[in-house]
């Protein structure tokens, strides 16, 4: 006798595997096209100026790589600005940044500390250049990633913004694995949202921007800590194309350990889901097409689909784990009966099969994303994507959680 929380877990999952399956033929339909269009090559006389902005706040471990990535990018280094920007860092980031003050290409500015989208507005009031964009103090670019995005400004006159594809550099911990895998995923269903005209994240880590958005919709806000999610918003809502370019590759740090990562993706669903009931309007909305009517609507209701599933998850493992352990019991312990061992014990429920497909087409997107990278598809640490859902769902609770109590985010 199956009860309702059966079927609504089972409806959850149905609707899940099925969104898969359609991203996954949408990425099958266009990319193979999108593929095969040839890209134009630039002369340098054709390329507009850039500015970078690198908003900075106690980033003294990786501000020197940032900076050393940025002066090795294949771009005219009279067309390339960088804007740093201290929010009032307290460890050692001002002082090594000193070193640059006499380079032309660099822009020294430090203030109070006011939030990360207040050092970007800083930067933009600063910038002159054609198309301005963000590069984080913890990440790094190949040296063609500019030049990438550019092309793509280039060859599409109604891109107002081009997001990269982001991967986590040289993995150490368990927890940036885990990231590394998720961020592979990430890059096959950001191209695939760029074919259905529906993305809603302009990544901190070089999304570039063409200097005539804040213009016309203003500088960046708070967002609720989501500062790259809320202006991604705002340019849809707008109707401002977003495109993103698999050919722009940037590397982040990755978090270290299980605290720093629940706090930042505790605050970037936070983040989702009160810039979501700000930007309502767009929801089942035929006027957004696909991220109206599809694409937003489904990542709603998957955060609220991880909550229901949590208690039923946990109470299947802990009932799984008891049939497992149980037999092994019955053999040590006779008075508690005799053990017949049985390998076809473990039975197959309706929801169990659901879950492994869903699994499966997983690291689907993982394998499509590797590839997309040109990178080797198998690794040991694939392996530790199983754990994802089981961590997602507790980031989500939190998320969710703060939201209805109306608590706020913090950054660190």
């Amino acid at each position: 006798m199956h009860s309702v929380g059966d079927y609504v877990n089972l409806g959850l999952v149905f609707i899940g595997i099925y969104v898969q399956i359609f991203l996954l033929f949408t990425y099958l339909g266009w990319g193979r096209k999108a593929n095969k269009e040839p890209h134009k090559v630039y002369t340098d006389a054709e390329l507009p100026t850039v500015g970078i902005i690198v908003p900075c706040w106690n980033d003294s471990d990786g501000v020197a790589r940032t900076f050393a990535s940025l002066f090795a990018a294949d771009y005219p280094k009279e067309k390339l600005n960088i804007i740093f920007v201290d929010d009032g860092s307290k460890d050692e980031t001002w002082n090594i940044v000193q070193k640059y003050k006499d380079n032309p290409q660099v822009s020294l500015y430090h203030k109070e500390n006011g939030g990360k989208w207040t050092a970007l507005n800083l930067g933009l009031e600063k910038n002159t250049a054609d198309i301005v964009g963000c590069l984080d103090a913890d990440s790094t670019i190949e040296p063609d990633a500019i030049r990438q995005s550019v092309y793509r400004f280039l060859g599409d006159p109604k891109a107002m913004s081009v997001v990269p594809a982001m991967t986590v550099a040289n993995p150490k911990t368990l927890m940036q694995h885990i990231q590394k895998v998720e961020f592979e995923s990430v890059i096959y269903l950001r191209e695939t949202f760029s074919f259905l005209d529906a993305l809603f994240i302009t990544s901190g880590p070089l999304s570039l921007f063409r200097k005539e958005v804040f213009e016309k919709v203003g500088g960046y806000r708070s967002g609720h800590q989501g500062e790259d999610l809320e202006i991604a918003m705002r340019l849809q809502y707008n109707h401002m194309k977003i495109v993103f370019n698999r050919s722009t590759r940037v590397y982040t740090a990755g978090m270290k350990s299980w605290k720093t990562l629940l706090k930042q993706r505790v605050r970037w669903t936070y983040s989702f889901l009160k810039n979501s009931v700000e930007y309502k309007k767009m929801y089942f909305n035929p006027d957004y097409g696909h991220l109206g009517m599809f694409v937003l609507p489904v990542g709603y209701l998957g955060n609220i689909a991880a909550i229901l599933l949590i208690p039923f998850l946990l109470y299947n493992i802990i009932l799984g784990l008891w049939h497992l352990v149980h037999p092994i019991l019955l053999g040590i312990y006779p008075h508690f009966g005799t053990f017949h061992f049985n390998p076809f014990f473990l039975s197959l429920t309706a929801l169990s099969i659901l879950g492994i497909i869903a699994l499966a087409l997983g690291f689907v997107g993982v394998f499509i994303g590797r590839s997309m990278l040109k990178q080797k598809v198998w690794s040991l640490d694939l392996f530790s994507y199983i754990l994802y859902p089981f961590l997602s769902m507790a980031w989500t609770a939190k998320a969710v959680w703060k939201t209805v109590a109306g608590q706020a985010v913090t950054w660190r």
